[in-house]
């Protein structure tokens, strides 16, 4: 089984060491962006597939999610992830994980870093959707990612919503629209429209988000 050093030297440090090349290559002012739910990084008119891997805890458990692929990770790579925590207090970026926040560190950028760059606002959006996120790395694929469809969207969201990490509808909704979707209230509901499908925001009475589900299709093109 491979260990976090041994992913650590394949994907971070190259990365790492190709988005300084980059830098000195095209200078600082260089066209950079990402779109995650294509699961795509781009520097330049360089484009690289890339997967988000991060880490959350609750009081006694910690979680690995992967963004941008519908599929299990191996055991390996949900093994490094979970060691992250443990690496930035090693290396010296305690303060970063304590904090909960994302400042500028420039190269590292809390390791939020492609095989180009990925620009760290993202990254502060699932901060604020998981709240206690300890980190990310990013790792190169051969071929592009599939987006995440509203069925495994809703499951992931609605797990976060049963462990009480988020309940509020504002971040809610940017994450949604960030990710593709056009959002419609409808009375004490929310529709959140994408071409793949359609979820729904469920508030309670004090206009907290109380459920997420998916809307699904029937044979004639209805929404059921």
């Amino acid at each position: 089984m491979q260990q976090f050093d041994d992913l650590l030297h394949q994907h971070l440090l190259p990365q790492l060491y190709r988005h300084k090349a980059l830098r000195l290559a095209y200078g600082e002012d260089a066209p950079e962006g990402y779109d995650l739910h294509q699961g795509v990084a781009w520097y330049n008119n360089q484009e690289m597939p890339i997967q988000l891997l991060g880490t959350y805890s609750t009081n006694d458990q910690s979680f690995c999610w992967a963004w941008a692929s519908p599929n299990p990770m191996p055991a390996p790579l949900i093994q490094s992830s979970l060691q992250l925590k443990e690496w930035f207090s090693v290396n010296g970026m305690k303060h970063l994980v304590d904090a909960g926040g994302i400042p500028k560190v420039d190269p590292l950028r809390l390791c939020a870093v492609s095989a180009g760059i990925l620009n760290e606002s993202y990254v502060i959006e699932i901060l604020r959707f998981t709240n206690t996120i300890h980190g990310c790395i990013l790792v190169s694929h051969p071929e592009p990612l599939p987006r995440l469809t509203p069925h495994p969207l809703c499951r992931m969201m609605q797990y976060a919503l049963q462990q009480h990490l988020h309940r509020h509808l504002e971040p809610t909704l940017s994450f949604l629209q960030q990710i593709g979707f056009e959002v419609i209230q409808n009375g004490r509901h929310w529709n959140a429209n994408r071409d793949d499908g359609t979820i729904t925001i469920t508030l309670d009475e004090q206009d907290y988000v109380s459920q997420i589900t998916p809307l699904t299709q029937d044979a004639t093109g209805n929404l059921q």
